[in-house]
This record gives structure tokens, sequence and C-alpha cells, in this order.
């Protein structure tokens, strides 16, 4: 048996994984459930009631309700377990992560000239937005139908046949060891002759987060009226690694194509919000998210693709092994419009009910180098995606000095019609806080669960595979209060 090793730059392969596309638009666009205890415990309904880090995100006016400068702190642990199913098998697979949840400080200032305006207010810190780290395993027959081949097979298109299999490259070995062949009738169009049964496998595991950091002014007119402002700095860092593989069948023993990417990015927005208290038991908000502008994410791409005991002539193990390197874009994501609402109940609790809606299809990429203009990328987020309504309930119950909180949310399908998926997210919540005079003490539980559909690679006759995703959260607030009662 022969090894080769071969060192090639492939372009047509290289767009499983390289390209920027919808999904990534998607993916950096939405914002999750995270955050101090209190706010996750509420599944993030605090848009009105205010006077939680974590809600300045969602509502920059909840800062004018503070009345005390105070220090959070949240560390999290998050547990996702993937149910996936294809072609009648199930598998299964999970993984853990740490994170930050929150670190952030409020100053609140007394205002001593006499005016109806109480205090006005500063914060900074950082909230996280989402979570990225999942694994999940995805295996079962082909069932006789398709093959990695399938996509290979159209990347030779347009070259004859009269000109391959003399060389090196990716596509002289596989028509050299007859796993395509030409399309009866043409000398340039190519087909897989495979149509045995393989087992097809396939492990993604992908890592990071995303998250904002806060610079935040609000004001306080008279206890009726509170403002805000916030100028936020997203921050994500999101990395997968997809290791496929199939075989073995008549032309070779394995198959296993490794495909590794990495995305940083560093954007900005502004966010302005109002909260007016009519009565003494009652809350109004809205807020105004501006679009983000992540002006230049950068990509690292890594792939290789090996064949062991390929058949021919002799029998080889090839391993393509290349870098594609780096690229930049830009990204734009939607606007975000909120309206929140909260009834208070003296001392002994409040509701607090927050609507978002989101409209998907308006993110945008761009080339940052201004040599690609990414039209079908664009095209293909205004018709996969859509507007998004997200409803978010939260309640607490105090009995001094324990508050006791349970929450839900649900955000509708992003998916158009014509993808005919379900990304609609369910999240549930529970927590619990104990709090003195100058220090307080928050835990939550946070159960969400999302669906996902995919295929392994773009070629005819592949199905689909389903996934389930289920995300624990267990999250630890600990929190001071400083100044005068």
């Amino acid at each position: 048996m022969k090894k080769v090793f071969l060192s090639i730059a492939l372009a047509a392969i290289a767009m499983v994984g390289m390209a920027q596309n919808e999904r990534d638009a998607y993916r950096y666009a939405q914002d999750e459930l995270y955050g101090t205890a209190r706010f996750t415990a509420l599944s993030g309904s605090l848009g009105a009631f205010g006077a939680d880090f974590s809600a300045l995100s969602v509502n920059p006016a909840t800062i004018g309700i503070y009345k005390r400068t105070e220090i959070t702190f949240t560390p999290t642990l998050g547990f996702t377990k993937a149910e996936s199913k294809y072609n009648q098998e199930t598998s299964y697979a999970d993984k853990y992560a740490f994170t930050l949840g929150n670190m952030g400080l409020v100053g609140a200032f007394n205002v001593t000239n006499g005016t109806k305006w109480k205090m006005w207010q500063l914060s900074f810190g950082y909230n996280q937005l989402a979570n990225y780290n999942t694994r999940s395993l995805v295996k079962g027959s082909n069932e006789g139908k398709t093959s990695f081949i399938d996509f290979l097979a159209p990347q030779l298109n347009g070259t004859d046949y009269t000109n391959l299999g003399f060389g090196t490259s990716l596509g002289d070995i596989i028509y050299y060891h007859w796993l395509v062949d030409t399309i009866p009738g043409t000398t340039d169009q190519y087909e897989s002759v495979n149509m045995d049964e393989l087992n097809q496998k396939q492990m993604q595991t992908s890592k990071g987060s995303k998250g904002e950091y806060v610079f935040s002014g609000g004001a306080n007119y008279d206890d009726k009226l509170f403002l805000g402002v916030m100028i936020g700095v997203p921050h994500f860092n999101y990395s997968r690694t997809r290791i496929y593989s199939e075989g073995p069948n008549a032309n070779y023993d394995s198959l296993i194509f490794n495909d590794y990417f990495r995305d940083r990015g560093t954007g900005i927005n502004l966010k302005l919000g109002l909260i007016y208290q009519p009565t003494s038991f009652m809350r109004i908000g809205a807020a105004f998210h501006t679009p983000t502008l992540y002006s230049k994410v950068k990509s690292t791409y890594e792939q290789t693709l090996q064949m062991d005991n390929v058949e021919g002539v002799d029998t080889f193990d090839y391993l393509f092994d290349y870098s594609v390197g780096t690229y930049n874009y830009r990204l734009i994501t939607p606007y975000k419009l909120t309206a929140n609402v909260a009834f208070m109940f003296l001392q002994y609790g409040f509701i607090n009910v927050d609507y978002e809606m989101v409209n998907y299809s308006t993110a945008r990429l761009d080339s940052y180098d201004d040599d690609y203009e990414f039209e079908v990328e664009n095209n293909n987020i205004k018709e996969y995606y859509k507007t998004t309504h997200t409803i978010k309930a939260g309640l607490e119950f105090v009995i001094n000095p324990i508050a006791l909180r349970l929450g839900y949310s649900y955000m509708t399908n992003p998916y158009a019609d014509a993808v005919g998926k379900n990304g609609a997210r369910h999240n549930i919540s529970a927590g619990i806080g104990f709090k003195t005079k100058c220090f307080f003490m928050d835990f939550a539980y946070a159960y969400r669960i999302y669906k996902d559909e995919d295929i392994f690679y773009n070629a005819p006759q592949v199905n689909s595979y389903q996934q389930n995703f289920r995300n624990q959260s267990f999250v630890l607030t600990l929190g001071w209060k400083l100044g005068a009662l």
C-alpha cells in the first residue's frame, strides 16, 4: 500500500465551509436570554420593571430606576444535549461549558438643583448575549442513494475527460480511480459512480459566545419618567469543527472530511429607551435598537479531505491537506423594537411582560475588501428568513428577604415558509434570590429547546437530518449595593 500526501488549494471543496452565508448572518444577529441570574430566572422579562444590569441590553431606560450604586458578577454553567435523527437512526451528544454571564457597575447620583429631575445614572460592564457551545453527532446509512463524491463530481464540470487522470489533483484522482465518470452523451459533465450503501457519520462541535460591552446613561424625572441611552459594543467569537466520514464501499475503505472555521468580530450599536410610570402599580416602556455594524469580521478556515485504501490500478491512501487562510467581511444585523409593561404589587413583587420584533431578512453581508458582492447570500437572507415576534413573561414574588421567580419566553419561527423549517424557541426558567441592605445573591435555572435541520453536503438525493437541542443553564449572581438607602 502506498500513501500519498498532496498539498493543494481547491476552491470548489473550500466552498463547503468557507463562504459566509445566510446562516452566519442569522447566528450573529440573534440574542439569547443570558445575563444576570435574576434576568435569566425571569426569561429576560425585565424591560419595564428594570434596575437589573442585563435589562439594560433590552431597554436602556431601566437604568433610570436605579437608586443606589450596584456591582454585579455572574458565572454561568451551561449544558447542551443534541438529539439527531438521520434515516431512522437516532444519535446523541452533549457538551458542558463555563461562561461569564455578566459583570457590571451602575453608579446612581442624586440631583441637588431642586428640579423634578431626581437622579442620574451611569454604567459600564458586560452582558452575555449568546452561547455557542454545542456538540452534535449524526450517523446512519445512506440507503444506497448518495455519497460525498456526489458533491465533488459537479466540481469537474467543464473539464474534458481527456484532461483528467494524469496528475495529482483531486479531480485527477477521483476520475483515475473510477469514483466519477462522464454523464452519458457528454465529455465534460460528471457524476458519481457510487451506488453502494455507506455508513455516514458527522461529529460537529461549536465553541464560543457573543457578549456586549455596555456604556449607558440614564435619568429619573419625578419618579414618573425614566430615560436611558446605551452604546453597545458587541463582540462574538465562534468556532466550529466538523468531521464527516463515510464508508466502506467498493471504491474506498473510508472518506473523511475535516472542516474547521472561526469567526471573530466586534461591532457597535445604539439603544434608546424610555419607561413611564402613570400609577404606583404600573410601568410601560419601549426601546429601539439600531442595527449593529460589524465593520470587520475575521474568518479563518482549515480543511482536509482524506480517502483511505482507494481502489484502482494500485491501492492508495490520499490526504489532501490545505489551509484556506483568512477572509474578512462586514455584517449588518437587523434593528430591534421592544415594548414592555410591568405591574407592581407593593412590596410583594411584580409581573413583567416584554415584546420584541426583529426582521432577520434585513441582515446584510458585505465584502471588507470590495472583492465580492455577496449578492447570492443576501438574496438568500431575504428569501429564507422573516420577522420574528418574541414574548417574554416574568413573575417575581417577594417574602423578605427571599424572592421567588418564574419566567417563560417564546420566539416565533425565523424561517420563511419556503425553507420548510421550524426554528421557534421556547425558554422556561425559575430562580430564587436573597438580599440584605448591601448584598444580594441570586440563582437561576433555565431550560431552552430549539430545533434545526440540515444536510451533510449539497448534492442530489441527500436526505436531511433533524436535530433537537436542549440547553440547561445554571446561573449565580453576586451583587453589592453601595450608598445610602
